[in-house]
């Protein structure tokens, strides 16, 4: 193939990018000037719900199940000894439970609470104590079998 034949073909190539690039930003334009008139914005709107969002939801259509799922909770942190678990267990419920009213009742402001249960919360054991009690539950020493 002669030089001016690669020359020819690469200017082609080049001219039909720039017309595609150029089209291509026209119809996003046009896209765009849409969903202005019609008030819509160019992000998703979904809005997809957190684990713990819907923990909550659960545990408010189900507090029957609560007594279960702290036992199990407690359990797995007498043999995991994983903090964050447990602290993150009690504020689902303190929120299924109302933290202000529990925080209350605790003697603590919400704040307060919510960062002593935040997973880089380090409450003192009077705290969680009085924590556990306000949600209407104690803790018992088990002997390790």
């Amino acid at each position: 193939m002669g030089r001016a034949i690669v020359f020819t073909l690469a200017k082609m190539v080049i001219n039909s990018s720039f017309y595609c690039l150029a089209a291509t930003k026209i119809v996003k334009a046009a896209i765009s000037n849409k969903r202005k008139r019609f008030g819509r914005s160019t992000k998703s709107m979904a809005k997809h719900r957190t684990l713990d969002e819907i923990t909550i939801a659960y545990f408010t259509q189900h507090p029957d199940e609560i007594d279960d799922f702290l036992a199990e909770v407690f359990a797995d942190y007498a043999q995991d000894n994983d903090s964050a678990v447990l602290l993150s267990a009690l504020r689902i419920i303190a929120r299924v439970k109302g933290v202000t009213s529990i925080a209350e009742s605790v003697g603590m402001t919400r704040q307060g609470l919510q960062k002593a249960l935040s997973a880089k919360g380090n409450p003192r054991l009077d705290n969680i104590n009085a924590i556990v009690h306000a949600l209407g539950y104690q803790l018992v020493p088990h002997r390790l079998a």
